[in-house]
């Protein structure tokens, strides 16, 4: 008994001291893991604090360059007319309407950047931080959540919801942190409860997919909300955030969507939509810096180069590039480009000195336009149309009720034609004329040839127009068209052309029904001559914040279908020997479109350039040798191309950069000739 008692008495003993190692190891197993946690957790609380910081450093490099170009009057005035009611700012209906939702945001926006400003009173900077909790407040709780599927809160417009309003809550959340070195409970409530929901990746939100441009502005509070949100290696591992980064490394393309390697860029399917790069500009920085991609600088400042100004006296500048408020004006820096230049892939020449910048824009069959929804569509014929000197004093705004005295507009009885559509639900549009084909070519680095032909159906009127535009100046020549009536006018109104927009330098004589016996003008910086056998009119248009006054030349269109002017800015004047059916003809120059081809002749140098109409990227195109022989002489060479005597034709291998060929050695056929065999032609074809 005692024996058995003694060996249970060691078993336990055994026992107990196997229990006590195992609970010893368990414990000590259990401090190594929860010392290995928190040593994780502070090494990604480390990494968290890290990429708070580098966010919030890149952060407000962004918002520093978008304050560049908001004056801080600009920013009192949303400040003044800011109530603490449902409202907001007094200046927009924005609770169903989503334009006005969009300038809600920007206007919000200011004021966030109001708060950067190191000229703050701690008055001032409490009440602005006080109007921004206000207002995220305001609009975060109109949002309800789930949000369903292919639906935005409210209005028509996605971007509000997809990028807006998801970057000011990204923006204000590291923005307060940084400025009071705390959160803000508030704001990162709405954060954490909405962010998620609106941008579920930076491509996919409310149900939508996006891409380009759209998905990288999306992806700046996809990142920020991440790295706040402790989420950040799931976040960047996500496929979409993967294709952001892709794309912000700006790999050419030579078809299709994308960037060109001469600037240009396609989006949209058909758009020349160079106004998605430009104002996601900071966008695509921002991203570029944060993982140090650092080619894409020069790439995104060809863009650049070719929408600026050469002078930063200028301000703004016009074209397919605007905002949906009916401002069709972009803003300038310092470092454009100065000469002559062509983009073909948007048909758009851009001629810039150190006093004036002028813009052209033909028509394509897919002539892009930035942002056209309902507010702007009827104005973009008449921006496409218009020719419009931009100097110092220039009025930098393409402004509605100044629009049919712009240069190059035409229009009916000086009204403003709108265009009938259908209603417009998206902010994504292109216009598209019908039968439209624009031909650029060019010499050299100053002489260049433009044919535009387009058919609007609801004007019932077909423009044809021929540009040549030299060191000293422009010509156009018009020839328009009325399907089913004459030129006098369309029912009782007349056709009009607008040849020029400036000060006027000398005094025009006009008789009692106000038409001028001259058929030339001088303004202040340059002087148009009109070719036409209609009668001239002086226009006179008043700014009204200032009472300036401005003055437009006009061309009255007659039954001869056709007028033309031309304007120069040196003591040169241009020497137009006759006007004919797409033919300008000079002492130097001969410019028309004959069988399809544009034709650009310096008897000078004895060069050609003959474009055609093609709408590709990079392709070859050919030329009948019968046809460029008979133009251009039997001893003409093409210029980095091939002749092929056994097919008969010209070859020269095009890109982005060049939809045209250049020829040597070029005999031209006189005036006369070109004009009798076009205008035959163009009699034949109508």
């Amino acid at each position: 008994m005692y024996r058995n008692r003694n060996i249970l008495s060691r078993v336990r003993h055994k026992l107990g001291r196997t229990l006590c190692l195992v609970i010893l190891c368990s414990l000590v197993l259990g401090i190594a893991i929860i010392i290995r946690y928190y040593n994780k957790n502070s090494e990604n609380n480390q990494q968290t604090v890290t990429r708070i910081v580098k966010f919030t450093k890149l952060m407000k490099n962004y918002m520093n360059y978008k304050l560049m170009g908001v004056k801080t009057a600009t920013i009192n005035v949303d400040l003044e007319s800011f109530q603490f009611n449902d409202q907001l700012f007094t200046a927009y209906k924005w609770q169903d309407n989503s334009p006005e939702t969009d300038s809600l945001c920007n206007a919000l926006d200011r004021v966030l950047m109001g708060t950067m400003d190191p000229n703050n009173s701690p008055a001032r900077h409490k009440k602005i931080w006080q109007i921004v909790e206000f207002s995220i407040k305001t609009i975060c709780e109109r949002i309800s959540i789930p949000l369903p599927n292919n639906r935005v809160p409210w209005g028509h417009n996605w971007y509000a919801f997809s990028i807006s309003i998801p970057r000011i809550l990204v923006f204000a959340t590291f923005l307060h942190r940084d400025q009071f070195n705390r959160p803000n409970r508030e704001i990162e409530g709405w954060l954490r409860l909405l962010v998620p929901e609106l941008l579920k990746t930076p491509k996919q939100s409310l149900g939508w997919i996006r891409d380009g441009p759209n998905a990288v502005m999306m992806a700046i509070p996809y990142l920020g909300a991440n790295i706040l949100l402790n989420r950040y290696d799931n976040a960047v591992g996500h496929a979409d955030f993967k294709y952001v980064l892709k794309y912000i490394q700006i790999n050419y393309v030579t078809s299709g969507e994308g960037f060109y390697a001469d600037g240009g860029f396609v989006f949209h399917s058909n758009m020349r939509a160079y106004g998605y790069v430009y104002g996601s500009f900071v966008d695509f920085k921002l991203l570029a810096d944060y993982y140090k991609f650092d080619s894409i600088a020069g790439k995104l400042e060809k863009i650049y180069n070719l929408l600026n100004n050469p002078s930063p006296k200028i301000r703004t500048q016009y074209g397919p590039w605007f905002s949906r408020t009916q401002n069709m004006s972009i803003g300038t820096k310092a470092y454009g480009t100065f000469g002559y230049n062509i983009i073909p892939s948007n048909s758009m020449i851009s001629v810039r000195t150190v006093d004036f910048t002028l813009q052209f824009h033909g028509q394509k069959r897919y002539l892009g336009h930035y942002e056209a929804d309902q507010a702007n569509f009827n104005m973009l014929q008449y921006a496409t149309m218009s020719r419009h000197y931009h100097y110092e004093d220039t009025d930098p705004i393409l402004r509605l009720e100044f629009m049919t005295y712009y240069p190059g507009v035409i229009s009916l009885n000086n009204k403003h034609i709108v265009l009938k559509t259908d209603p417009i639900f998206t902010t994504t549009q292109s216009f598209v004329p019908d039968d439209a084909q624009s031909i650029l070519c060019q010499i050299n680095d100053r002489t260049i040839g433009v044919y535009n032909t387009y058919n609007i159906r609801v004007l019932k009127f077909k423009v044809e127009e021929v540009i040549l535009i030299t060191d000293y100046g422009m010509t156009i020549s018009y020839n328009v068209t009325q399907r089913g009536g004459n030129m006098g006018g369309i029912g009782n109104d007349t056709v009009f052309v607008s040849t020029n927009f400036g000060k006027l330098r000398n005094d025009i004589t006009q008789d009692n029904s106000e038409k001028t016996t001259t058929k030339r003008v001088e303004f202040k910086n340059d002087s148009t001559i009109c070719h036409t056998s209609g009668p001239t009119y002086l226009r006179k248009c008043t700014r009204e914040e200032d009472n300036m006054d401005f003055y437009s030349f006009q061309m009255e269109l007659d039954n001869n279908n056709c007028a033309a002017f031309s304007t120069y800015h040196t003591t040169v004047q241009p020497s137009i020997q006759n006007i004919a059916t797409n033919v300008i003809c000079e002492n130097r120059y001969k410019l028309y479109y004959y069988k399809e081809h544009l034709f650009l002749i310096d008897v000078v140098d004895n060069v050609a350039a003959v474009g055609i109409g093609a709408d590709g990227v990079h392709s070859i195109i050919s030329f009948s040798a019968k046809t460029i022989k008979h133009e251009l002489g039997a001893m003409c060479r093409i210029r980095g191309g091939e002749f092929s005597a056994a097919s008969g034709i010209y070859k020269d291998i095009t890109n982005n950069m060049r939809m045209y060929s250049l020829f040597t050695d070029v005999t031209a056929n006189s005036n006369e000739d070109i004009m009798r065999r076009v205008g035959e032609a163009t009699l034949k074809n109508k």
